[in-house]
């Protein structure tokens, strides 16, 4: 009588030993396909501080909504206020500088 062994068994055990880290090549992944070239090293950056710039909104609003329920602090609300301020007056400087540099060297004459 043959062993039955259900499908999704085999396929976990595949799977663990496809993609344990003992059998996964680094190597192939650094193909000059997936290479990253300053910019796109740099628009990933901006994207991600402009991503924890938005979670900072977020705790804001919702600083505000439990202040105006009676259960936050008007302190909390104050600091994380203007902690986002700050942050949004830096990440407009950093982009504004950003876009003035490579308009100066679309501008060179190379």
């Amino acid at each position: 009588m043959p062993i039955v062994v259900p499908v999704n068994n085999v396929v976990q055990e595949i799977n663990k030993e496809i993609y344990s880290p003992q059998n996964i090549n680094i190597n192939a992944f650094k193909s000059t396909d997936l290479e990253l070239t300053p910019f796109q090293m740099i628009f990933d950056k901006t994207v991600d501080a402009l991503q924890s710039i938005s979670n900072m909104e977020f705790r804001v609003n919702n600083l505000m909504e439990e202040y105006m329920q009676g259960k936050g602090s008007v302190d909390e609300v104050m600091i994380a206020t203007a902690e986002f301020n700050l942050a949004v007056t830096a990440a407009t400087t950093i982009i504004n500088n950003g876009i003035n540099v490579f308009k100066e060297l679309q501008n060179l004459g190379i």
